[in-house]
């Protein structure tokens, strides 16, 4: 928390720099792009007031409110206890909400899409229309760890990747040890396979399974075929036999 503190304070400087750089007016300017505010590293409510002082998230929150309260006109306003409250409210049971994610929250509300006010400003339709909102970026989030997924397995696909012998001849030259050992004739037959003890033989079956070899398919399933010959079992029987002490 430490570092985050002095991050925070090296970014923002003091609280009353903090609170004039995050004013309502700059909600479009810095929510602009809904989902990069979202995933942006702002400071949480729970961050603020470790850096600041412990009232420092009501004081970010209560001119949100009140600028929200004004932009929709109600004919009556939030009263002071009641936009203090429901700011209390929000920073102890979602302490750990961005500010920016609650600045693109306001943002959206003011756009009609959570709810509206009859009348009277109404502290519990904010409180709904957040928990609605809340929804949302849990969909903002989970989008961007599939995104995250998909390029990790883009770059993956990108990587060189070695044949057997490649990847023996590198093993050898580094003089770590080789899990198994296939002999081929010239043809590419396989003509012998090297007994290894239990402990290689399984810790060789989780290495197939999981591709350490950083091989080609085609190179991987060779291996897969030579484990079979010589071993009468798949990789996965091998380490599901030995964790139940069958071998």
């Amino acid at each position: 928390m430490l570092q985050k503190k002095n991050e925070i304070i090296k970014t923002f400087g003091d609280r009353n720099h903090f609170l004039m750089f995050f004013v309502p007016d700059r909600q479009y300017e810095l929510c602009q792009d809904e989902t990069m505010a979202i995933l942006s590293d702002s400071p949480t409510l729970t961050e603020l007031n470790a850096t600041y002082g412990k009232n420092t998230a009501a004081m970010f929150l209560v001119p949100q409110l009140f600028n929200l309260s004004e932009f929709c006109g109600a004919k009556d306003k939030f009263t002071e206890s009641q936009i203090s409250e429901t700011a209390l409210l929000i920073a102890t049971s979602y302490p750990w909400i961005k500010v920016k994610e609650f600045m693109v929250f306001c943002k959206k509300f003011k756009l009609g899409q959570y709810g509206q006010f009859y009348g009277t400003v109404d502290p519990m339709v904010i409180t709904r229309a957040f928990r609605e909102f809340l929804v949302y970026r849990s969909d903002v989030y989970a989008d961007y760890e599939e995104f995250k997924a998909k390029k990790a397995i883009e770059e993956q696909k990108k990587k060189p990747t070695l044949s057997y012998e490649e990847w023996r001849k590198e093993k050898e030259a580094k003089g770590e040890p080789i899990s198994f050992v296939v002999e081929r004739s010239e043809d590419q037959r396989v003509v012998s396979y090297k007994p290894k003890p239990l402990e290689t033989l399984v810790d060789g079956a989780k290495a197939l399974i999981e591709n350490r070899y950083n091989v080609s398919v085609k190179s991987l399933l060779d291996m897969r075929k030579m484990f079979i010959e010589k071993n009468g079992l798949t990789p996965e029987e091998v380490v599901e036999k030995s964790e139940r002490n069958e071998l």
